[in-house]
């Protein structure tokens, strides 16, 4: 029985595991992130409905380059 448990543990952490994304530099990955993100396009927050979403987002302090990029930045690093 305890081998049986062991190896279930064992397969459900591979499968949660193989369930995350890797996620580039200045991101993590979220099960449950805003569908709205921050970007040079739109760096403020703007109305938008809360919807769950699973991937990278940038970390805190950053945004994307644009709406359609994954690429994070700081916003100093915005073009104007």
């Amino acid at each position: 029985m305890n081998k049986f448990l062991i190896l279930l543990l064992f397969m459900v952490s591979l499968v949660a595991l193989s369930n995350q994304q890797s996620c580039g530099p200045n991101q993590v990955y979220q099960t449950c992130g805003p569908i709205c993100r921050p970007s040079c396009d739109f760096p403020r927050h703007m109305i938008c409905p809360k919807v769950c979403v699973r991937g990278c987002f940038c970390v805190p302090g950053y945004v994307s380059t644009s709406h359609m990029s994954r690429e994070c930045i700081p916003p100093y690093l915005c073009p104007t």
